[in-house]
């Protein structure tokens, strides 16, 4: 794996996120999921769409985090490995330091928690990323069954310290955000919103959470300029 240490330049999350918005999209293939619910429904969340789930990460070291999110490891692991031929869907994207350069790289969600690098792709511009929806997103049937199983099996992201499964801080409006392939378009949502247009249990105080950062956040119209 390349060098990710390297004190002379540094980057943050946000930092990998705004790259991968210049170099791997453009405003007119990725645009925001907005407008009416019901409309939304028909032609977004269709079978005929593509579906990826994004995790950013600022290094390959972060990876670490997620796994305190889970309840148990072992067990979401085995229902995945017993339901999902493949789930190469869901994926980091992280950045590395290339000769002091930076690089926004992309892996599959459980491959990179196990240290499994074999998949990794450097997302170097639009093609890549786009050949990977391609390859890689799966239908919505699919997508929605599976994150159903990663929602049921996370922790509370109670404050408060509360462990039961089934929240996973959906609050976060930019850490995941749900690719859909529509016809050559490439839209974005985060996870959160995807929770509440799909009716997924949650919280009320969580649905309130998520509807003010949905207010106070603007999803950029004119990405890629």
């Amino acid at each position: 794996m390349t060098n990710i240490t390297n004190a002379d330049i540094k980057w943050w999350e946000k930092t990998v996120e705004y790259k991968f918005v210049r170099n791997c999209t453009s405003s007119s293939m990725f645009l925001p999921l907005d407008g009416d619910p019901e409309k939304m429904g028909d032609t977004i969340f269709s079978e005929k769409n593509k579906f990826l789930l994004i995790e950013f990460k600022r290094i390959a070291s972060d990876f670490k985090d997620e796994i305190k999110k889970y309840s148990n490891m072992d067990k979401i692991k085995q229902e995945l490995n017993s339901n999902y031929p493949s789930t190469d869907y869901h994926i980091f994207i992280y950045g590395e330091n290339n000769n002091n350069q930076l690089d926004i790289a992309i892996v599959p969600y459980w491959d990179g928690l196990d240290g499994n690098y074999s998949k990794k792709e450097i997302l170097s511009d639009k093609n890549k990323f786009n050949n990977y929806v391609q390859n890689y997103g799966t239908k919505y049937s699919n997508f929605d069954k599976y994150v159903r199983s990663i929602y049921a099996n996370k922790k509370s992201s109670s404050s408060e310290g509360d462990n039961s499964s089934g929240s996973f801080g959906l609050e976060n409006i930019s850490n995941c955000i749900v690719i859909v392939e529509n016809e050559g378009k490439i839209s974005a949502i985060s996870l959160g919103e995807y929770a509440v247009e799909q009716n997924l249990t949650i919280k009320q105080e969580q649905k309130q959470a998520i509807d003010e950062n949905k207010n106070s956040y603007t999803r950029p119209k004119k990405l890629g300029r």
